[in-house]
């Protein structure tokens, strides 16, 4: 399913979600600013399709979530830069086709995720041990064999 979001209601968006390029992908014009973007892009994440006054403080908690386990989205120099509550607050109005998951299922969800990652970490972790034990072992017998000479 594409995304499709619309930014006609956030306030001022002429000139905080656009930005002038001359050097851009498609030649001179108007891009879309890196934040707005990271924000469209953060609503699937998220697991919200809409920054509304009532609920910018929920969906700045839950960016805080998602950066935290994956990293921020935005970057500045070439280094992580998570999205400010500002710029969150700045965008009330964004609307994409995201159904929103309640507070329950979210956290379920960032549950699951970091379960995952341990399992996977354990893995990892112990076939690096169980290899790290194979290659001790066969220096064991290496020395045991020299030893004999």
């Amino acid at each position: 399913m594409a995304l499709h979001w619309d930014v006609t209601a956030i306030v001022n968006q002429e000139d905080l979600c656009w930005e002038y390029r001359e050097d851009g992908e498609e030649g001179p014009g108007n891009y879309l600013h890196p934040v707005t973007n990271a924000l469209i892009w953060s609503t699937i994440g998220v697991e919200m399709g809409t920054i509304t006054e009532a609920n910018y403080e929920e969906f700045y908690q839950r960016l805080r979530c998602t950066d935290r386990l994956h990293g921020p989205m935005l970057r500045r120099e070439g280094k992580p830069r998570p999205i400010t509550l500002a710029e969150v607050k700045a965008h009330i109005g964004l609307k994409c086709n995201v159904s929103k998951a309640s507070k329950t299922a979210f956290r379920n969800k960032l549950g699951r995720i970091l379960l995952e990652d341990a399992h996977a970490s354990l893995y990892r972790a112990k076939k690096e041990l169980a290899d790290a034990e194979q290659a001790d072992a066969a220096e064991a017998v290496l020395k045991d064999t020299s030893k004999g000479d």
